[in-house]
């Protein structure tokens, strides 16, 4: 059922922050060849491990094309919950519904989708499959859905604290390769009234070369309401340099924000020649060829009840990240999991995965 005559914030929904207890998490079965090396063999085995290791946490719907079922017959918990949808790639974050909720209800809300920039600046062509995949997923879930066509926005693009406060960046939600008809002011009035927002924190940019022209989720996380992890380099060659003070600077100005982590960047990775040998380069998609830049990041880790998806990228940085994030999370048991495939791809596990909150009076009362 759609509602389109009414917002989340009129019917008394909100979004949870992802720091609070989920129902469940989506993830998506990769078959793409031109961003998936060596017939994306590697990355079918770490979403089907990363599948088993978070069904013991919480719910996975695990979500695959029909004709690729066969592939994972037997290799997965009988607990996960097989759900067959069609999609152009796996990138759960940014083509899910976000999801709000009351005491007693999960609604989603599906934005509109154009590959991180449209024809002339997008990851690859077509894309129509991951812009009905939000409506279709929610109809599979039985979830009333707020339909908002008009404006592009991915899930990564935003991060919730919970608590009123949404944080993004100009350089996506502003760009003219995703809404040039809406200003900043316009933009504002859709956050506030599909995430029940009350305040809006704006970053200019996310981490220097991401793929997605900088989506928040790369450069900063959320806590809890007040407190944040920032991705950070002291090197001042690094052209994330500049970025992330920029950054500390806009959020030790906000009243909204009171305590930052820095969290270290790693070490300056790139696509090695036999990588490149494993892909598929066509026309229709960013061609990733031997030196091209990746762009890891630990803020992209990804929270499951009581625990966190760590990811490792085989350098010194790996060691002084997850002694942070225990210390910031000092509640929670760190997994670190290899996530250089992902990076390959053009992002990591906060992108690969979408959170469904749980309903606060049905399943914590």
């Amino acid at each position: 059922m759609t509602m389109n005559m009414t917002t989340p914030r009129e019917d008394g929904f909100w979004t949870r922050g992802e720091h609070e207890r989920h129902s469940g998490t989506i993830i998506i079965f990769p078959e793409r060849t031109d961003i998936w090396r060596n017939d994306a063999k590697i990355a079918q085995k770490l979403i089907i491990d990363l599948a088993n290791i978070i069904i013991t946490y919480e719910d996975v719907y695990f979500c695959i094309k029909p004709h690729l079922v066969s592939l994972i017959k037997g290799k997965l918990d009988n607990k996960v919950k097989i759900i067959e949808i069609e999609y152009d790639d796996i990138w759960a974050r940014d083509i899910s519904p976000n999801f709000v909720v009351n005491n007693s209800e999960i609604r989603a809300v599906c934005w509109n989708f154009n590959s991180w920039g449209g024809l002339e600046e997008g990851a690859y062509f077509p894309w129509d499959k991951d812009v009905a995949f939000a409506k279709t997923l929610s109809d599979i879930l039985g979830l009333k859905k707020y339909i908002v066509d008009e404006i592009v926005l991915e899930g990564g693009a935003v991060i919730a604290d919970g608590a009123g406060t949404i944080y993004t960046t100009k350089n996506v939600l502003l760009n003219k390769n995703r809404n040039p008809a809406f200003s900043q002011a316009q933009i504002e009035r859709y956050l506030k009234d599909y995430f029940s927002a009350e305040h809006i924190v704006w970053l200019e940019d996310g981490l220097a070369l991401d793929e997605t022209n900088g989506h928040v989720d790369n450069i900063c996380s959320i806590v809890k309401p007040q407190e944040l992890c920032l991705a950070w380099t002291d090197q001042n060659s690094d052209p994330q340099y500049h970025v992330s003070r920029q950054a500390l600077k806009t959020l030790q100005h906000s009243s909204d924000v009171k305590v930052i982590h820095k969290i270290p960047i790693p070490s300056p990775q790139f696509i090695t020649a036999d990588e490149e040998r494993g892909l598929c380069q066509t026309t229709t998609s960013t061609n990733r060829v031997e030196g091209f830049q990746l762009v890891p990041s630990y803020i992209n880790y990804y929270l499951i009840n009581s625990a966190l998806i760590f990811p490792t990228f085989q350098c010194v940085e790996d060691e002084i990240a997850h002694n942070f994030l225990q210390k910031v999370f000092p509640e929670r048991e760190i997994i670190p999991i290899n996530a250089r495939e992902l990076s390959i791809g053009g992002g990591g596990f906060h992108c690969i995965m979408h959170e469904i909150p749980s309903v606060p009076q049905k399943l914590e009362g």
